[in-house]
Order: C-alpha cells, then structure tokens, then sequence
C-alpha cells in the first residue's frame, strides 16, 4: 500500500466519521428540541393544573358560602319556658306561656334545623332578648344566654323576643307571647253600692 492510498483510506475513515458525527449532533440537536417541547408542555400544563387549583378553590369557597347561608335560612330558634323550680312550662305551638302577677318565668333558646334536631350554638354567637311591654314584664338577661321574666303588676300581654347572631353568620329570630293573668285572691273586700 502506497502512502497516497494510505492517506485516501484515511481520508474516507475521516470523511465517514465526519458524517457519523454530524448525525449524531443533528440527532442530538433533535433530542434537544423535543426535550425543550416536553418541559414547555410540562410547564403549561403545571400552570392549567395551577389555575384549575385555584378554581377549585374559589368553588369550594362558593360553596361554603352557599352552605352557609343555607344552613341559616333551614335553622329556627325555640324558646322554652321554666317555672320556678326549672320544670318545662309545657306550651302549644303559637299559644301564649301565662303566669300569675306574682310569678316569674325562664327562658332559654335553642336552635334547629329544618327536622327539628336541635343545632349548637357557635361559639362566640351573641344572645339579645327583649320584651315588648316592659310595664307587663321586666327582664333579666343571664350571662348563660337565658332569661328570666318577671310579672310586673299590670294585667295583660307582651311580646318576648330573642336574637342570636353567631360570628359567621346572619342573625336569627324568634318571638313569643306571655300573658300575666290574675294570681289567686289572698284577700276579699266589700264594695257598697250607691246610698238610696
């Protein structure tokens, strides 16, 4: 072998190698172009998957609100009345409680839904109670978030109403009626009619 044919053959073997070469970058070139495409793709899709996220979260937080107010229209309260010795005053629905002008009557409420179950107060939740006609019935709001009731004198009706405000949520209401009637007679008295 002649050193010209030597040199060719090396030449070829260079040549060869140089296209080898050149494919394997233009096929690395490739793979880096895919690999690119696939990290944009992921990063696209991260950030779908972020926006969905904070979607979800808004819904959730739709819901709750939903929930909330849901919650509140379907709860009621219900006031119940105690004689003095903490025994439930039995009472039908829309009928007055009655007590004597001497006595006194106690109340506490109680929320529930919409079956009747009773509900919890939330914690933190404010209880007003008023009366209508503070001439028939003069309050006292106990820090328990009871109330007691006391006859004042006069003969007739009041409203009695209570309010509970919980921190997250809308206030509910409920009224009812008293009566103060006549006690038994401890005593008797003459009238006389007009002289003839």
């Amino acid at each position: 072998m002649t050193v010209i044919q030597y040199l060719e053959e090396i030449l070829a073997l260079s040549l060869a190698n140089s296209v080898k070469l050149d494919q394997v970058m233009r096929s690395q070139y490739h793979v880096e172009q895919d690999v690119l495409a696939q990290t944009l793709t992921i990063q696209q899709l991260t950030d779908q998957v972020k926006k969905l996220n904070s979607g979800v979260m808004v819904a959730i937080g739709a819901i709750d609100e939903v929930l909330q107010i849901l919650e509140t229209q379907f709860t009621t309260l219900v006031i119940t009345y105690f004689d003095s010795n903490g025994i439930i005053i039995p009472k039908e629905q829309g009928m007055p409680v009655t007590i004597t002008d001497i006595q006194s009557v106690s109340a506490t409420v109680t929320q529930v839904d919409a079956a009747g179950n009773p509900v919890p107060l939330e914690s933190g939740s404010t209880v007003v109670w008023s009366v209508g006609d503070a001439t028939i019935l003069t309050l006292t709001q106990n820090p328990d978030n009871s109330a007691s009731f006391k006859a004042a004198g006069p003969l007739g009706s009041s409203t009695v109403s209570v309010s509970v405000t919980p921190p997250s949520g809308t206030a509910l209401t409920a009224s009812d009626t008293v009566t103060v009637v006549a006690s038994a007679p401890v005593g008797i008295g003459i009238q006389f009619g007009t002289p003839a």
